[in-house]
């Protein structure tokens, strides 16, 4: 009776053991799972705006940021060889999209959720800072991305181009707010 008890209360400790491990395991590969999604954003980014002459934001709609990027593919040709690249962060999504013109103001959110590329939900803005800043050829990427389960993991990054740029200005960057 008392080697049954004993076994009993063995068998209860390890159990609740192996339902420890397994709780923090799974924690480890949310947050673990939210870098790596912070991480693929970033580093998708970052080619793009070193290959960028001209970098702009905007705001479509509220709570949205829009980030304009024409890429030189190459500055060998003439004329040189661009693409135009957009970033939209919105309704807890970053998105992008890629094309050989001009990338316009999507009409409304369903259309970019419709048409543009997802690369990361479960993000949001670090506190006050937008998720696009531009400042002369640098643009700065700030955002936390949610976990399963534990804290947000941040995602933070400045990013200088590595292009000329043109001397005159196409228009006029709204920061994004």
């Amino acid at each position: 009776m008392v080697s049954a008890a004993l076994g009993v209360l063995v068998m209860a400790l390890i159990g609740g053991l192996l339902v420890s491990t397994l709780n923090a395991q799974s924690s480890v590969r949310a947050a673990a799972q939210s870098s790596n999604t912070g991480q693929l954003v970033a580093k998708a980014l970052t080619r793009d705006v070193r290959g960028a002459r001209d970098l702009s934001t905007a705001v479509p709609f509220v709570g949205t940021c829009l980030l304009r990027l024409t890429v030189v593919d190459n500055a060998l040709t003439t004329p040189v060889s661009v693409r135009f690249v957009a970033w939209y962060f919105g309704n807890g999504e970053i998105r992008t999209r890629r094309s050989t013109i001009a990338i316009a103001d999507p009409a409304s959110p369903a259309a970019v959720t419709a048409t543009w590329t997802q690369l990361a939900t479960g993000v949001q803005r670090s506190g006050s800072t937008p998720v696009f800043v531009t400042t002369g050829s640098q643009v700065g990427l700030t955002f936390t991305v949610a976990g399963a389960a534990g804290a947000p993991v941040l995602i933070q990054t400045t990013e200088t181009s590595r292009q000329p740029r043109p001397t005159a200005s196409p228009g006029v960057s709204l920061p994004c707010s």
